[in-house]
């Protein structure tokens, strides 16, 4: 049984950040997966002409990412979960650094860590983080919470490019 954790407390947030960016193309897809609190009502009752809602059985975070990437129409993906944010200017900056040059298959930055309160906690760096860290379970997964890659590198047999 994979463990099922609500978080509709944080779910508003999320979703309105997501929402709230300066760059105009881009759609928002909201997996919930086998929730049990009032997420699936908040959700539904929720509109807006960017956002897409799929709920599914509970099959853990691998499986809400898959069936998200799989619904995703954009070149571009990335993901975040209930309890993250992002600033208004984060598709923009990343689409901006993927089209930069073809060759590009992924971008990150650096995050902020931010406790319950929403005071910054700390600023996570990573240096070199390779996109296969975050699209597989090889090697030690450090993880990111600010980044965007093209949707063909999920192509089979396709080897990313990271810069």
């Amino acid at each position: 049984r994979i463990e099922q954790i609500n978080h509709l407390h944080y779910l508003p947030k999320a979703v309105d950040t997501a929402l709230d960016q300066t760059f105009e193309d881009f759609e928002v897809i909201v997996v919930n997966d086998g929730s049990t609190d009032d997420t699936k009502q908040w959700l539904d009752a929720r509109q807006h002409s960017k956002l897409r809602v799929i709920h599914q059985e509970n099959k853990g975070p691998a499986g809400a990412i898959n069936t998200g990437i799989q619904a995703a129409h954009g070149e571009y993906v990335t993901w975040m979960s209930a309890d993250n944010y992002c600033a208004n200017y984060f598709v923009e900056a990343f689409v901006a650094a993927l089209d930069s040059n073809p060759d590009n298959s992924f971008a990150y930055s650096p995050y902020y860590v931010i406790d319950e309160e929403d005071k910054v906690h700390s600023i996570y760096f990573a240096s070199v983080i390779a996109l296969r860290e975050l699209v597989t379970r090889t090697g030690h997964h450090r993880g990111n919470a600010s980044f965007m890659y093209r949707k063909s590198v999920h192509a089979e047999g396709q080897k990313p490019a990271v810069r």
